[in-house]
């Protein structure tokens, strides 16, 4: 006589690593999109054992740039994913923030390019507060945010201004640029 016992399918399968998430047909909300400058540079928050950075904008492009450069110098390396919208930019990049000698995985920092914001989340989460301190009096070197925020929100404003001079020529049905009719 055998005994019989269930096992759930979940243990029987071998655990699968974090993997983005796939959007099907998003398109960014450039409105939103572009309207993220904060008025602090940096603030991090801990919502549900993760770190949530929400950064201006000019703070979450220097960010970007130092968090290559800081993980380069270091016994840490960095494994980075894309993810791309249905128009082909790019929306988020998830890097693994991995030890170089045993390629364990320490945290993830999943930075949210249409919202300045970055999530950093992993058993070494812990870890990333002194990363991040390091990497905060980095960015310090780097400028005046104020300075940045203003000559990104010039551009924004301007970007919006053009689009909206499109969209009137379309609904009245008129040529980008005028050519000159050729004389006889």
């Amino acid at each position: 006589m055998s005994i019989q016992t269930r096992t759930s399918a979940r243990t029987k399968s071998k655990p699968q690593p974090y993997t983005l998430a796939k959007y099907e047909n998003f398109n960014i909300n450039k409105t939103r999109a572009l309207a993220c400058n904060r008025t602090k540079d940096i603030n991090i928050e801990e919502k549900h054992q993760n770190y949530i950075l929400e950064l201006s904008a000019a703070a979450y492009e220097v960010l970007k740039g130092e968090i290559d450069i800081y993980f380069e110098h270091y016994t840490y390396k960095l494994m980075p994913k894309h993810q791309y919208d249905n128009q082909g930019l790019c929306i988020r990049t998830s890097h693994s923030v991995r030890n170089r000698s045993s390629n364990r995985q320490l945290y993830r920092i999943n930075s949210f390019h249409t919202t300045s914001k970055v999530e950093v989340n992993g058993q070494g989460v812990e870890l990333f507060l002194s990363h991040i301190k390091d990497i905060k009096e980095r960015m310090k070197s780097r400028g005046n945010f104020k300075i940045y925020n203003k000559q990104i929100e010039e551009q924004i404003n301007l970007i919006k201004r053009n689009e909206a001079d499109i969209e009137i020529r379309a609904k009245y049905d008129e040529p980008l640029v005028k050519t000159k009719s050729p004389q006889p």
